[in-house]
């Protein structure tokens, strides 16, 4: 993903300059339709037409890239948001579970220790009743 990026960012370093160098020309068709382009007009177009210097701050003029590129940022933000909120829930259940194992490991261990304390003592009775028996 990052090799795209970087090619991406790469190429549109290299390209920016031809860009903002092109010359620009504007006109008015017969219908009243206003054209860009990097040739002049053809001579059919009985339009006035100008030259646009193009100059490397206004290389982005173009008013309808912008929004878009705003959504898109906005969607993106919203996703890596999003994810980050998954991994800390995910993170926030791992936690959760461990601790329930923690506890479930801390109770079962009691338990063993009552169990082997319970087998002691009983152990030490049938020897103490084995003692008395054997003693009469």
């Amino acid at each position: 993903m990052n090799t795209y990026r970087s090619f991406f960012a790469l190429t549109l370093g290299f390209c920016l300059p031809l860009i903002a160098s092109a010359q620009i020309y504007k006109w008015v068709d017969e219908n009243g339709k206003t054209h860009f382009s990097d040739q002049p007009a053809p001579d059919s177009a009985k339009a006035k037409m100008e030259q646009i210097e193009a100059a490397p701050d206004n290389v982005y003029s173009s008013n309808e890239a912008l929004p878009a590129d705003d959504k898109l940022r906005r969607e993106q933000r919203r996703l890596v948001a999003e994810q980050e909120r998954k991994e800390q829930m995910h993170r926030e259940r791992r936690a959760e579970l461990q601790a329930e194992r923690d506890l479930l490991l801390q109770q079962h261990q009691k338990e063993l220790e009552e169990a082997e304390a319970l087998k002691k003592k009983r152990l030490a009775a049938v020897r103490g009743k084995n003692r008395r028996r054997s003693g009469e």
